[in-house]
């Protein structure tokens, strides 16, 4: 699992970048990210503040956030939340994370972040971005 975490879903966001580009661009956004060139821009970070509001008001998650950059420029944000088992082996609470995968996170990204998620937390957002 953590290999996909890791590698795959990089090289999956690559095909599909290099498919679209330049017009469509998708990445993960997050607070607690692991990869250091990941961290959300000015904009992104708005969006993942509101999120968190809401989910922690308890309050309707939207499937879908668009946020309007320019003219020729939008964002649409889906939420990344804690619903599986197998988001849970990479991202759940650090002491119920397998210790060799703890490990081989630590030897790829060099630090500890990525942990501390429980059921239906909401992680961070995947976000396509789109330019006319």
């Amino acid at each position: 699992m953590t290999e996909y975490c890791i590698n795959d879903s990089k090289k999956i966001l690559e095909k599909m970048n290099n498919k679209y580009n330049p017009q469509i661009s998708i990445k993960r956004v997050s607070f607690n990210n692991r990869n250091s060139k990941a961290e959300p821009l000015e904009e992104e970070i708005k969006i993942l503040k509101a999120l968190d509001l809401i989910q922690k008001s308890d309050a309707y998650e939207p499937e879908q956030i668009v946020q309007l950059i320019s003219d020729s420029k939008y964002k649409v944000y889906s939420p990344i939340q804690m619903n599986s088992r197998d988001c849970k082996k990479c991202h759940g609470l650090e002491n119920k994370v397998n210790k060799e995968s703890q490990k081989r996170f630590f030897e790829v990204y060099k630090n500890k972040k990525g942990f501390g998620h429980k059921s239906g937390d909401i992680r961070g957002a995947v976000v396509v971005t789109i330019s006319k």
